[in-house]
C-alpha cells in the first residue's frame, strides 16, 4: 500500500481525474457503448462529446486487432478474459476521430464490480507520438554503441573496437570473403619528450592532429583506423594489393612529418610497422595474434634502427620475425 497525503483528491470524482490526463481516454461499457471521453480526446477530434456517447466502439475502429464484435461482445471471449485481469492489455487499431483515421495503441482497463467487469477504461496513444519515441530512442541507442567503439580524444575507434575488427578481417580471409589485408601499425616517435617539454595538452593535441591525418588517409582507401593506446595507433585496410602496402605507409610517414599544424612548431614523426595477409600465409601465420606480433616486432625494429621510416614484414618470403612462431 503506498501512503501519503492525498487531500487533493477529496474533490475530485473519478471523471475529473480521467479529465487532467493528457492522453486521450474514453469509457466504454460492457456492451462497448461509449459512455465518457476526456477534456484530451475531445481536443482531438474538435467535436462534441454528444458526437460520440452512446455509440458503439466499433463505429470508430476501422481495422486492428479489434476485428471480431461479435467475439468481442461474448462474454467468454479472449479479450474480454485478457481485460479481466486489470493489468492494462494493449491492442493496437486503426480508428476515426474527428476527421481522421488515427492509428493508435490502446492500454485496455477493466472496471470491476462484484468480481465482473461492467465497463473498460481505455487510454489511447498516437503511433505518431510511439514511433518518433521509439525512432529517436533507436537513434539515441546507435548513438551510444558507436560512441562505445570510440576513443574520446581522437574520435578513432578505439583498443575494444578494434580487437573485435581485427579477427574479422581475419576470419574473412580465411573464409575467403575477402582476398587480404594490410596491417599497419604505428607510433609517435619520442611522444614522452613532447609531453615533458610542453605538456599534457600539448600531447593530446597532437594525438588528436595524428588522428584526424590517419583517418582523412587511410579512408582514401577504404581503410579502418584505431587509437590502440598511448601513442600507438593502427590501420587496417582489405582494399589495397600486397604490392602497394609499403608506398601506402610510406607516404603517410611523409604525411606526419611534413605536416606543419603541431603545436609549438614541433617536428613530429612517426615509426611504422607494417605486413600483409592472405589466406596463403595462414600455414605461417597460424593465428592472428601471431600476426598482430609480427606486425608489433616490426614497429620496434623501425623504431631501433633510427625512427622516421617503415619496416615491413613479407609473409611470403622466411624472416627471423616468423621464425619466432
Amino acid at each position: 500500500m503506498i501512503s501519503g497525503n492525498f487531500d487533493f483528491l477529496s474533490s475530485m470524482t473519478a471523471i475529473d481525474i480521467l479529465d487532467t490526463f493528457f492522453d486521450p481516454v474514453m469509457i466504454i461499457d460492457k456492451e462497448l457503448n461509449i459512455t465518457f471521453i476526456n477534456d484530451s480526446l475531445l481536443i482531438l477530434i474538435n467535436k462534441g462529446a454528444e458526437a460520440y456517447i452512446g455509440k458503439n466502439l466499433f463505429e470508430i475502429v476501422k481495422t486492428g486487432d479489434f476485428t471480431d464484435e461479435d467475439k468481442l461482445k461474448d462474454k467468454d471471449s479472449i479479450w474480454v478474459a485478457m481485460t479481466r485481469s486489470g493489468d492494462g492489455t494493449v491492442r493496437r487499431a486503426v480508428i476515426r476521430l474527428g476527421d481522421f483515421d488515427i492509428d493508435v495503441m490502446i492500454t485496455i482497463t477493466p472496471v470491476i464490480q462484484n468480481d465482473e467487469a461492467v465497463g473498460y477504461i481505455l487510454l489511447l496513444r498516437d503511433m505518431r507520438s510511439i514511433n518518433i519515441l521509439t525512432e529517436a530512442l533507436r537513434k539515441s541507442q546507435m548513438k551510444m554503441h558507436e560512441m562505445l567503439k570510440k576513443d574520446a580524444l581522437t574520435g578513432l575507434y578505439n583498443r575494444r573496437h578494434f580487437n573485435r575488427r581485427v579477427v574479422d578481417f581475419y576470419e574473412n580471409v580465411n573464409q575467403r570473403i575477402i582476398d587480404g589485408f594490410a596491417y599497419v601499425m604505428f607510433d609517435i616517435d619520442h611522444f614522452k619528450r613532447v609531453n615533458d617539454l610542453h605538456g599534457h595538452d600539448a600531447g593530446d593535441t597532437v594525438l588528436r592532429i595524428i588522428g584526424s591525418l590517419a583517418k582523412n588517409y587511410f579512408e582514401k582507401y577504404k581503410g579502418e583506423v584505431f587509437r590502440y593506446g598511448g601513442e600507438e595507433f593502427v590501420a587496417v585496410l582489405s582494399k589495397v594489393s600486397e604490392q602497394d602496402v609499403f608506398d601506402i605507409a610510406e607516404d603517410f610517414r611523409k604525411e606526419v612529418e611534413n605536416n606543419h599544424l603541431y603545436p609549438f612548431d614541433m617536428r613530429i614523426t612517426i615509426s611504422i610497422g607494417v605486413t600483409y595477409y592472405a589466406l596463403s600465409y595462414l600455414s605461417k601465420i597460424k593465428s592472428i595474434t601471431n600476426l598482430m606480433r609480427i606486425v608489433d616486432d616490426a614497429l620496434y625494429d623501425a623504431k631501433k634502427c633510427g625512427r622516421n621510416r617503415v619496416k615491413k614484414v613479407s609473409l611470403s618470403v622466411d624472416c627471423p620475425l616468423l621464425r619466432l612462431i
